[in-house]
């Protein structure tokens, strides 16, 4: 045959196309092994924390529809864990672990990386609701989380998946089930924190030595303000403003005042009552504060506010 004819060319880009794929059979045969036993060890300690000293080994046969599945894995004799990733208030999403024991029961619920929003959506990795998913069975759904809505939902979304691919393996029908919503319980904060995350600023404009009186801002639950409070305080966000009127004596809050509220209104407003502010009167550095069921995060910046102007007024006026 001669190399010029197209028969000949034929022939030669088949045995090719067979050497090829005989390489990369004999290349995946070799490398498949190791890169199971990367994505074992990326995630190992994590899934020995939920069973330990279990023998793991990567599951790759299921169909997710909603794309939550990263991996799966089953605990040989004990039952499945499954690696998802969803999004919730924060658009780089998050990512946890569930797992389910053969009888069908939760035996583990560990977040791997998550920045949910503090107050709200971090709430859905702390011990009470932590409990209630690992109350759960692969016929049941979690509840949605009043204050975390967001972050509950995604978990929500990511937990049927799981228990779908689960049921599934497992010859079991799985049944739709309605998620309830249940309410965020208010939490309390210390007036001696250092409340970071709401970037105080403090400003003195009185001082008779025995009150003083302190233009406070900061960052709220409020995002861009549509009606100009964000660019008038030079902000991507509006701002809480509020007077603090201080006893330097006793060195405790004998008057608030809200100048300017920028928290989501029919939430964070309820944190700005006159009940709400009046709990703050007669405080002092050593006290607690109990923030207001659904608008934490407001309570969290009123209470950063009276904190920056304890310790300014401490400080002599220097600020922390």
């Amino acid at each position: 045959m001669k190399k010029e004819t197209t028969a000949y060319k034929v022939v030669l880009l088949s045995v090719l196309c067979a050497i090829c794929g005989f390489v990369l059979s004999f290349v995946n045969q070799i490398t498949a092994p190791k890169i199971e036993a990367a994505a074992l060890a990326q995630v190992n300690a994590s899934l020995e924390e939920i069973y330990p000293n279990g023998s793991f080994e990567v599951f790759e046969d299921f169909e997710d529809e909603s794309k939550t599945i990263q991996d799966a894995y089953l605990a040989k004799g004990q039952g499945m864990v499954f690696k998802l990733k969803v999004t919730g208030y924060n658009a780089d999403g998050f990512t946890f672990l569930v797992a389910f024991n053969n009888d069908g029961s939760v035996q583990g619920f560990v977040p791997l990386q998550q920045n949910e929003t503090a107050g709200f959506g971090e709430r859905c990795f702390q011990e009470e609701y932590v409990n209630s998913v690992l109350a759960l069975t692969s016929n049941d759904s979690v509840d949605v989380l009043s204050g975390a809505t967001l972050t509950s939902s995604a978990i929500q979304e990511g937990f049927d998946a799981a228990r779908r691919v689960f049921n599934d393996f497992n010859g079991i029908e799985t049944k739709e089930v309605e998620a309830k919503v249940v309410e965020a319980k208010a939490v309390s904060v210390n007036l001696s924190d250092a409340f970071e995350e709401n970037g105080v600023t403090v400003e003195e404009v009185s001082n008779d030595g025995s009150v003083a009186v302190y233009h406070c801002t900061a960052k709220g639950f409020g995002l861009i303000d549509p009606n100009g409070m964000a660019s008038a305080t030079e902000h991507d966000y509006a701002r809480n403003v509020a007077n603090i009127t201080v006893d330097l004596e006793t060195m405790r809050v004998s008057g608030i005042e809200l100048e300017s509220f920028g928290d989501t209104e029919g939430f964070g407003d309820k944190a700005v009552s006159v009940e709400a502010l009046a709990s703050f009167v007669g405080t002092s550095l050593e006290d607690s504060i109990d923030c207001v069921a659904k608008a934490t995060y407001t309570s969290k910046s009123i209470a950063s506010m009276v904190h920056a102007s304890l310790e300014y007024a401490k400080n002599g006026g220097i600020g922390e």
